[in-house]
């Protein structure tokens, strides 16, 4: 629950288990909020220990890198206690993890009672490993979004995702330097968290002559939000390595037309010509092209910004809502039948026996 602290975005988690505590029939506990990995695990381990009789699910999401540490200690502990629990899949890296340590994931996702992933490209990369994952499309409240159908445009750029090297900033800046010779009015908002890199950006775009053209927000609040992308015509993503960014569905959903890299899970979101356009990973020239089709063919960029809406949809609460609950009735009604077993059975996860 890391987005309650200031300048840190929320998570997929927080938001639905924020959609979920306005429904009366539901009751949240939220963990945890500390920024320090080692406190954030002590905290969620004593609230699951704590709060043990008082649950009927828990949910946890599962990233790569050291997050796995954290993962696999709290599905242990889960089963320790006999928790019914929902493993929900995230982030780009997540297949080079299975692919590295295979053994160590199948482990740690072997002590859920339920998988989800927000996308199929997950769906299919993880279940390799021999587990069913079903597809619960990331959340964008699309009602607090006012859509605009583009035709005409200008070429006004956003880009908004971490000042980090696997979001690839530099490549948007480079797609700006080349497109400002045949659209001389050409300006690139660039926003989000510095995660290291934001600083070399600004000295990038400064030897590039880019100053006067590139406006580095930071972080972007609800408000601040909608003021960019209502301002913006095209949105870039740039990643070298992608699952389902909630910033393109975000960018879609106000109507904008969508240039990304095909990497990861992009493909599986976004289907090229229909919804957005696509290009190679780290192809600045091939980016700089998209931009000039669509600032040469309003009928495409209606095409692409129609269809975004479309796209959005699918992610709305009144969509995505149904299938949570779908899931929460389906685990909890394993739990029941498990609990009426002799007890010299032991007792598998949904994930195990696909």
């Amino acid at each position: 629950m890391l987005g309650k602290n200031p300048g840190l975005v929320p998570s997929q988690g927080e938001k639905i288990a924020c959609l979920f505590s306005v429904e009366k029939k539901y009751s949240i506990t939220c963990v945890s909020a500390k920024v320090n990995r080692a406190a954030r695990l002590a905290d969620i381990l004593s609230t699951l220990i704590r709060k043990r009789r008082d649950l009927d699910l828990v949910i946890l999401d599962i990233y790569s890198g050291l997050n796995l540490f954290m993962a696999e200690t709290v599905g242990w502990l889960c089963r320790k206690l006999q928790l019914p629990l929902i493993m929900v899949l995230h982030g780009g890296n997540l297949p080079f993890a299975a692919k590295q340590r295979p053994a160590r994931l199948k482990r740690i996702l072997s002590r859920a009672d339920a998988i989800t992933a927000p996308s199929k490209y997950l769906a299919e990369a993880i279940g390799q490993l021999g587990f069913e994952i079903e597809v619960i499309p990331n959340v964008v409240e699309t009602g607090k979004y006012k859509h605009k159908t583009r035709s005409n445009i200008a070429p006004n750029l956003v880009w908004m995702r971490s000042f980090h090297p696997l979001y690839n900033p530099a490549m948007a800046l480079r797609t700006l330097s080349l497109i400002k010779d045949f659209a001389p009015a050409s300006r690139l908002t660039m926003a989000g968290t510095d995660k290291g890199c934001e600083r070399e950006m600004r000295f990038l775009a400064a030897e590039m002559d880019l100053t006067d053209r590139v406006d580095f927000c930071g972080w972007l609040d609800e408000d601040g939000k909608k003021h960019v992308f209502e301002q913006a015509d095209i949105y870039l993503n740039t990643n070298n390595i992608d699952n389902t960014p909630v910033s393109i569905i975000e960018a879609c959903a106000f109507g904008l037309a969508v240039i990304a890299t095909d990497v990861g899970g992009i493909p599986f979101l976004l289907n090229d010509g229909s919804d957005a356009l696509l290009v190679p990973r780290n192809d600045a020239a091939a980016m700089a092209n998209a931009v000039r089709r669509l600032l040469e063919d309003p009928t495409l960029v209606q095409q692409l910004s129609s269809n975004g809406k479309t796209l959005a949809e699918r992610s709305s609460w009144k969509n995505v809502k149904p299938k949570w609950e779908n899931k929460f009735n389906e685990v909890l009604a394993l739990k029941r039948r498990l609990s009426t077993q002799p007890l010299n059975k032991t007792p598998h996860s949904v994930a195990s026996r696909s």
